[in-house]
């Protein structure tokens, strides 16, 4: 069965109302994605995700210092960074972990947190129930400390805040080969402070009825095609085809059977022809032949009103702008032009068109500062705008 590998980490810092962190580099199709977000002020801060990320625990420190951990599970078309939103102007600490040869259905094995004053920092003992798993140890304290991991574990990132002078960051981890108790894994903090400690279990990969090469969903013309294609099938009956607004309520697009027993590669596609509009989200659900239910993984698709289907990169760092258009055929010229809030120009090109496709990457004359900016593409026919964020 093997066991989950921690392959590596993207980190950053800040005190901005959304704590934005980058993809990790690498990252590929059913890679498991687990962040850390450690901030200031606790339990005053309400935390906003982006669609698609998973609450696997939260504590506070009361109202000195808080820990959230989210996961998900890395679909074919990941964006650029994800950010989350933070109320009371807190201070914030984030990183996000890819990991591969994991469940994906089911993660999370076991997770357990605690709170505590001190330089011990003492993530709780955790009771895994299967072999194999990854434990992940994540500490946080109300300022910028550095740890010295315990003898058992291998530190993978130790990112505090200095700039803003808390919180702290740290993870290391272990692999449990047996189940039972973890133990408690303590790491020792160069300051003496509110902390917050976990423990995260993460299950090894189980045996699944279908294996999936690919699952994508496209605009073309005015409905959203869905496609995937599976390596193998055992006791497969039939998949359903989900949507949804915000990555969370879904409801019905199609049914599809499945091969039953297959290890042949199959193709599968269907036609959306009510997409909503602006940004959703789609996921398979596979049913086997005794009732037993499984998930897909999310694709997100967006559909914008005047019909030219869209990506922009949002929010990005203020040097490389990256965008495609789609459904705009009958676009021969598109201009994109970019303005700060004072109504000043910073940018303005033309974009080229590759393959049927308005696909480009852009490197600004130079580094725009942090802040909002408005963003006009303009074509032939139409034109399309939106705010975008430099962080």
């Amino acid at each position: 069965m093997g066991q989950p590998d921690y392959l590596n980490s993207a980190s950053n810092v800040g005190n901005a109302a959304s704590a934005t962190v980058n993809l990790p580099a690498g990252t590929v199709f059913d890679n498991l994605l687990l962040l850390g977000l450690m901030f200031e002020k606790g339990n005053t801060v309400s935390i906003s995700p982006p669609p698609g990320w998973n609450l696997i625990i939260r504590r506070d420190n009361g109202s000195d210092v808080g820990m959230a951990i989210y996961y998900k599970v890395a679909g074919g078309s990941e964006p650029a960074n994800y950010s989350f939103g933070l109320t009371n102007g807190a201070k914030w600490a984030i990183a996000c972990s890819r990991i591969s040869n994991a469940s994906l259905s089911t993660p999370v094995n076991a997770v357990g947190a605690q709170t505590g004053y001190g330089s011990s920092v003492n993530a709780p003992s955790l009771n895994t129930t299967v072999n194999n798993t990854l434990v992940l140890c994540f500490y946080t304290n109300k300022k910028f400390s550095t740890y010295t991991p315990h003898a058992s574990t291998i530190e993978r990132y130790d990112f505090p805040n200095s700039v803003e002078g808390v919180p702290s960051n740290m993870m290391a981890s272990f692999v449990r080969s047996a189940t039972g108790s973890t133990g408690s894994i303590e790491a020792t903090s160069t300051d003496a402070e509110s902390w917050v400690a976990a423990q995260v279990a993460i299950n090894p990969p189980s045996t699944l009825p279908v294996s999936f090469q690919y699952f994508k969903a496209e605009v073309s013309h005015h409905e959203a095609f869905i496609k995937w294609a599976t390596v193998s099938e055992v006791n497969n009956d039939y998949f359903i085809i989900e949507k949804s607004k915000n990555g969370v309520d879904f409801e019905f697009v199609d049914l599809v059977n499945g091969a039953g027993n297959s290890n042949e590669l199959q193709h599968y596609i269907i036609a959306d022809r009510s997409p909503y509009k602006g940004l959703s989200y789609y996921r398979i659900k596979q049913i086997d032949y005794d009732g037993c239910v499984h998930y897909s993984v999310l694709v997100s698709l967006e559909f914008i009103k005047n019909e030219w289907a869209i990506y922009l990169q949002n929010p990005f760092d203020g040097e490389t702008l990256r965008m495609s258009i789609q459904q705009a055929d009958d676009e021969d010229e598109i201009t994109v032009d970019m303005f700060a809030l004072s109504g000043n120009r910073v940018f303005s090109s033309l974009l080229q068109k590759r393959e049927g496709i308005w696909k480009n990457e852009f490197t600004l004359p130079y580094q725009l500062k942090s802040g909002m900016y408005l963003i006009i593409l303009n074509g032939r026919n139409r034109t399309f705008s939106k705010w975008l964020l430099v962080w």
